[in-house]
């Protein structure tokens, strides 16, 4: 896969207005730390997702800060 964080961008969106996937994979798509601050703004709204497979992605510190603080309020 290939989705980078551009196509997280897009990709977020959708997820802010999500109520029915509860569980995504997004292993191997090359998501960095720009892609991790789109899908942090999406799950600080969105509480249907319960899983997200994150594995093998170019995910550093920077983008774990945004995820941190987003699942702080959600």
């Amino acid at each position: 896969n290939d989705i980078k964080d551009e196509g997280m961008k897009y990709l977020s969106k959708a997820l802010e207005i999500n109520n029915i996937l509860t569980t995504i994979n997004l292993t191997h798509n090359k998501i960095g730390d720009e892609g991790m601050k789109y899908l942090s703004k999406a799950l600080e709204v969105n509480n249907m997702l319960t899983s997200i497979n994150l594995s093998w992605n170019k995910i550093e510190n920077e983008g774990m800060k945004y995820l941190s603080k987003a699942l702080e309020v959600n």
